[in-house]
């Protein structure tokens, strides 16, 4: 797994984390949101005019969603990392 990218920024009182995964072809990215909203959004970089991704209450939310092991294995990295 490669890790590209990662924000944080305070907007509005809220934070916002982010990180871009790659792993072999797959590429997510996710995004923590917290303070005055609280929220988890993964969102598949491969395709991306499809949709403007998934949101979640928390990433075990997210794990719980996904049966794709590499993205189980990559939102656990998302997970530590933010």
């Amino acid at each position: 797994m490669e890790i590209r990218n990662t924000i944080s920024e305070t907007t509005n009182g809220n934070k916002y984390t982010g990180v871009e995964i790659v792993s072999g072809k797959t590429n997510y990215s996710f995004l923590k949101v917290t303070g005055q909203n609280n929220y988890v959004t993964i969102k598949n970089n491969n395709n991306p005019w499809r949709n403007p991704g998934k949101q979640f209450k928390s990433f075990d939310d997210a794990q719980m969603n996904y049966k794709n092991p590499k993205l189980k294995a990559m939102i656990l990295v998302a997970d530590s990392m933010l």
